[in-house]
C-alpha cells in the first residue's frame, strides 16, 4: 500500500502560489498512484473541490462546510469506505485569531482495500510553538492506545512535534526518520533549524521504502511510504 501524505499549506490570503502549487500536488500523486493519500492544511471548499476533482480515480473523506473544511484535512484512498470520523482537540493555551476558526485534530477512515480493512487516521496536531510538544505526544499515545486493537492502522499527518521527542516515547513504528520542515525550502518560515514534524505511523504493516519529497509543494516536504502486510 503506497501511502503520501503532506501539510498543503493553502492558507487562504497568507500562504503562496496556492493555486501552482495545487496542481503540481495533484498532478505528482496521480503519476505515482499512490493508494492513500492524507493531505492537511486544506481549508477552503473551493481547494478541497479541486482535489476531488483532479483526483477522481479515488474516493474521499473531509468536511466542507459552504466555504472552509474547518479541519483542513482531506483523506483520499482506494477501495470501500466503512466509517468515518472527526475529532476536534482542545486550543493551545493563548491561540491566535485564526485557531478559533479552524478546528484542528483527526481525521478517521476505516475503508476495506484489496480484502484487508485498514484504519486510515489523517492528523494535524495544535501548534504549541514548542518542539517537545508534551501535549501532542500526549495525543499521539491516546491515538495510539484507541487503534491498540486494529489490525492494520495508518496515523499519518503533520503531529507539530520533532522527532527527537517522539522517539523519547513509545510509539508505533514509523517512516521515514528525516526532517520534513527544512531551511532550504524558499517557502519555510520562523525556523532556526531543520526539523520533523510529519509521519506515517503504522501498525499491522511493514514499511519496505520511504523517503521525504523534496519538492516545492509547501512549506512542509510531503513524505511517501510503501507499506507492505506483515
Amino acid at each position: 500500500m503506497k501511502v503520501f501524505s503532506l501539510n498543503t499549506w493553502l492558507v487562504p490570503f497568507t500562504s503562496q502560489d496556492r493555486v501552482e502549487r495545487r496542481e503540481k500536488i495533484a498532478k505528482y500523486i496521480l503519476k505515482n498512484n499512490f493508494d492513500v493519500i492524507t493531505l492537511q492544511e486544506v481549508w477552503l471548499t473551493k481547494d478541497v473541490h479541486y482535489f476531488v476533482q483532479a483526483l477522481q480515480k479515488y474516493k474521499y473523506c473531509g468536511q466542507e462546510h459552504f466555504f472552509l473544511n474547518p479541519s483542513g484535512l482531506v483523506t483520499f484512498f482506494k477501495g470501500d469506505l466503512i466509517h468515518t470520523h472527526r475529532k476536534t482537540l482542545p486550543l493551545p493555551p493563548m491561540p491566535n485569531i485564526s485557531a478559533h476558526f479552524v478546528k484542528k485534530g483527526f481525521l478517521h477512515t476505516q475503508i476495506s482495500c484489496s480484502g484487508k480493512i485498514f484504519d486510515i487516521v489523517n492528523t494535524h496536531f495544535q501548534d504549541y510553538n514548542n518542539y517537545k510538544s508534551p501535549e501532542n505526544c500526549a495525543h499521539l499515545s491516546s491515538l495510539q492506545k484507541r487503534f491498540k486493537d486494529s489490525k492494520r492502522v495508518i496515523l499519518a499527518g503533520d503531529f507539530n512535534v520533532d522527532k527527537q521527542f517522539i522517539q523519547e516515547n513509545k510509539t508505533f513504528p514509523f517512516a521515514p526518520k528525516q526532517n520534513t520542515y527544512c531551511m532550504k525550502n524558499p517557502y519555510a518560515q520562523d525556523i532556526v533549524r531543520d526539523i520533523q514534524f510529519d509521519y506515517v505511523f503504522f501498525k499491522g504493516l511493514r514499511a519496505k521504502r520511504s523517503q521525504v519529497v523534496k519538492q516545492i509543494f509547501s512549506d512542509h516536504y510531503g513524505i511517501a511510504v510503501d507499506l507492505e502486510y506483515q
